[in-house]
């Protein structure tokens, strides 16, 4: 038996992923590009950050990425919606402390951060209809301590 394989509709399938690496609404997200930009940002900011960690080359993050740019786009102003890459493709931990203190193990694992504080995590969670109840939540209540404001708080991780 004389079996031939084809390499064309595998790299089709490849190429149709593009946009969806490329972030579907225009890389809306802030990227963090290390530990220093992530403790400004987030754990300095003055609003609520939606934050998703992700590891390189991963085929379950890049599904994210045009969500969560859509996210951004509702809530420009109001809301830091970024991304923070915290393991390569090849399992190098890039930022071993954040992981650690907000216990990221899946990825993506989305967080939502209210005053500094981690108040809501979604490990590998793709429904914007809870993002938006939690945000919404939250910017109802940003001067309010941020655990008590939304269930499922995380310890912070010192800066």
């Amino acid at each position: 038996m004389n079996i031939k394989f084809s390499a064309a509709p595998v790299l089709a399938g490849l190429l149709s992923l593009l946009p969806l690496a490329a972030g579907c609404a225009g890389g809306q997200m802030t990227a963090l590009p290390n530990h220093a930009a992530f403790q400004k940002v987030v754990l300095g900011a003055d609003k609520p950050v939606l934050v998703e960690f992700y590891k390189g080359a991963c085929p379950t993050c890049i599904l994210l990425d045009g969500p969560m740019d859509k996210l951004a786009q509702e809530y420009q102003g109001r809301v830091v919606v970024a991304k923070y890459q915290i393991m390569t493709s090849y399992f190098w931990g890039k930022d071993k402390q954040v992981k650690d203190a907000y216990d990221i193990s899946v990825f993506p694992t989305v967080v939502l951060f209210v005053n500094g504080q981690a108040v809501k995590t979604w490990p590998m969670h793709y429904g914007l209809k809870e993002y938006r109840q939690a945000i919404d939540a939250a910017l109802g209540s940003t001067t309010a301590p941020a655990t008590a404001t939304v269930a499922g708080s995380q310890p912070a991780m010192q800066p």
